[in-house]
């Protein structure tokens, strides 16, 4: 009989004491079962029995380009993933100006779950910029830190809705594809998000709308780079939804990896009183919506 065995045995004839590991019992179920939601979570970087070294960046190359574990799905070639980072800060940049005062200044810019710098690495800069890159895979920030600092800044941050910076410090933060997986929490996100920007800074946030849905559907129906998305998206309305039934928000899977759709209209006036939103483009980021705010 091992000790634990030899305390239960002992304590078991104490009925008081067996009161207590009963209520004891109940308070650890109820904190198990919160915890998942409520934890404050990032992915590590993996270790070897414990142990952990980063290496200083051995490439010569003037474009370096992560391994393609890092890509997070956007591309199959290592030119079309440079491509679609280029691709979408064109657009993101467009559009700001579209609804903007142009020139929208990008001296001190925060991208929000930036990945391995995708997008980050083509935003303009000049000896004045100061731009930051977040995410909560610190793989992904390992690799920036050693590819692409300087000139750009790199920190881990948890899905805990917090951002490591003063008040008022960014004319601009933007999320490519962060929103899409974070369901309960945005708006507690979206406050973090006010206050880090300055006065008349600009949001720019991707997310799922019902348009999403159909793009899904049809435009990339057939794009080996949707498919799992697109099968998860038809089996959880067909399971879930058979009826139709009306809604503002539909959300499958548990963050960080849920994905979250939006009806506009409703978005608009739940986001729009933490942040006036100026604009919604559709097919903004792919199969995304851009919403564009404004403090």
């Amino acid at each position: 009989m091992n000790l634990i065995e030899q305390l239960a045995r002992k304590l078991s004839q104490d009925r008081r004491a067996m009161a207590l590991m009963e209520k004891l019992a109940g308070q650890l179920s109820k904190t198990k079962r919160f915890s998942h939601g409520s934890s404050a979570r990032f992915i590590p970087l993996a270790r070897h029995h414990n142990v952990l070294f980063v290496c200083p960046s051995q490439s010569k190359n003037a474009t370096p380009v992560p391994p393609q574990h890092l890509w997070e799905g956007y591309a199959q070639t290592e030119l079309d993933y440079l491509k679609c980072g280029q691709d979408d800060v064109a657009q993101m940049l467009c559009i700001l100006n579209e609804v903007g005062q142009p020139p929208i200044p990008l001296t001190r810019v925060l991208d929000l779950g930036c990945a391995s710098g995708r997008m980050l690495r083509f935003l303009p800069r000049d000896e004045t910029s100061e731009h930051w890159g977040l995410d909560i895979n610190a793989e992904h920030i390992a690799w920036c830190q050693e590819h692409l600092n300087p000139p750009m800044l790199f920190a881990t941050n948890t899905t805990a809705p917090h951002l490591p910076f003063e008040d008022s410090t960014f004319d601009l933060v933007y999320c490519g594809s962060v929103f899409t997986h974070i369901s309960e929490l945005a708006e507690a996100w979206l406050l973090e998000v006010r206050r880090v920007l300055r006065q008349d800074g600009y949001a720019y946030i991707t997310i799922h709308t019902r348009q999403t849905i159909d793009l899904l559907r049809t435009k990339y129906r057939d794009d080996p780079l949707f498919s799992d998305l697109l099968a998860e998206l038809n089996s959880n309305f067909a399971e879930n939804n058979p009826d139709g039934v009306e809604w503002s928000v539909f959300t499958f899977g548990a963050d960080p990896n849920s994905q979250v759709f939006y009806d506009v209209a409703s978005l608009e006036r739940r986001w729009g009183r933490i942040i006036p939103v100026v604009a919604v483009k559709e097919q903004a980021h792919d199969h995304q919506a851009a919403v564009v705010m404004r403090k």
